[in-house]
This record gives structure tokens, sequence and C-alpha cells, in this order.
């Protein structure tokens, strides 16, 4: 009996610790916190900084686009210029645009730790570089000529006025399809105001550009 209870005293004493015992593991406890909150700290300090690097690597490819949207453009005007001046049956020349590498969806994920915002820009981009791209294509592949109409027209509204068989006037806009020297216009156009939203949305201090560009086309 004596054995049996010394045995139960001895397991029973090592439930209890010592006060340095107590200490000791409190202090542990308290080390691996700081070292928990450091780390946490530092996935974050990196994650931000990850964020950061893509939105300005976003910002420079959108810059960039930007740049080559605008010189499109006035290119476009150019050549409708020429032709209101001097109408006639000539090939329209237009340089293909490239799509970038960083609007493509498959990047989606990197486009989400940007924001909804963004993400609809470059969205908003990206539609406008497809429609664009395939009336370059189309333009060069076919060699259309400045007073031919595109497979995939933009559009104008024009009023018309008439009476009916009643003798009351009726008035209505109707949607001209608009020739491929002022679709190229409208395209152009289309495509540097959505690069330039979203580029006020990527770089603090840009402010999107008001100036003679068209709206955006009725049709894709």
């Amino acid at each position: 009996m004596q054995a049996k209870g010394h045995s139960l005293f001895q397991v029973e004493s090592t439930v209890f610790l010592s006060p340095n015992n107590v200490l000791t593991r409190i202090g542990a406890a308290a080390v691996a916190y700081k070292g928990a909150l450091r780390q946490v700290a530092l996935a974050e300090s990196q994650h931000n900084a990850r964020v950061t690097a893509y939105r300005i690597k976003l910002m420079l490819v959108t810059e960039n686009l930007r740049a080559h949207a605008n010189i499109e453009y006035i290119r476009a005007k150019r050549s409708l210029d020429i032709y209101r001046s001097k109408p006639g049956d000539y090939p329209l020349n237009v340089k293909l645009l490239e799509d970038p590498a960083e609007f493509s969806e498959n990047d989606w994920e990197n486009h989400a730790l940007l924001g909804e915002e963004i993400v609809r820009g470059i969205n908003c981009c990206r539609t406008e570089l497809r429609y664009i791209i395939r009336f370059q294509r189309e333009v060069i592949d076919h060699h259309l000529s400045v007073d031919t109409i595109s497979d995939f027209p933009t559009f104008y509204q024009s009023p018309v006025y008439g009476r009916d068989k009643h003798g009351i006037d009726f008035e209505f806009l109707e949607d001209i399809p608009e020739k491929v020297v002022e679709e190229n216009v409208t395209r152009t156009s289309d495509l540097f105001k959505a690069v330039d939203i979203l580029l006020s949305l990527l770089k603090p201090g840009h402010e999107v550009q008001k100036c003679d560009l068209r709206s955006f086309g009725k049709s894709p």
C-alpha cells in the first residue's frame, strides 16, 4: 500500500510547477507571440510591396498605351481632315496596335489586388483594344478604302424629319454607319479615353484629359 501511495504522490506532484518554471513559460510564450506578430507584419509589408510594384508596372504599361493611342488618334484625325478636304477612293493607312500582355485575362488575380474599380478599368481598355485591333486587321487584310464600311462599324446619329399621311410632322434620330476613315477616329478616341481613365486610377494626381475626343462608339 505504501508503494502505491508513493507512486500516486509522484504522479500528482508533476502537475505543479515552480514559480520559476511558470515565469519561464510565460516569457517563452511572450517571445513567441512577438515573433508571430513580426512575421505577420513582415508578410503584410511584403504583400503591400508586391501590390505597389504591380501597380507601378501596370501604370507604366498604361502610360505607354496612352501615348500610342494618342498618336493613332492624331493620325486618324489627320486622315479624316484630308478626306473631307479631298474626298476619294484610296486605302486607309493604319498601324496595328499591340495588346499589352499585362491586360490579359490570365492575370486576373494580380488585377484583383488593385481593387474592383481598376479591374473594371482594365476590362474596359481590353474591350476597346479588342474592337480597334479587329478593325485595324480588317482594314489591313482587306485593303479597305477610306469611304467603305467595315463589317462592324460604329455609328453616328442623323436627324430625320418628315410628315406622315395625316399631315403631322415627325422627327427622329437615325443611326448611320461611319465610313472607315471616320470609324478610325472613333475607335482611336474610344481607346484613348478608356486608357486615360485607367491611368487616372493608377497614377495619383493624373486627371482625365479634357479634349475634343468623340464619345464612345455605339457599335462593337
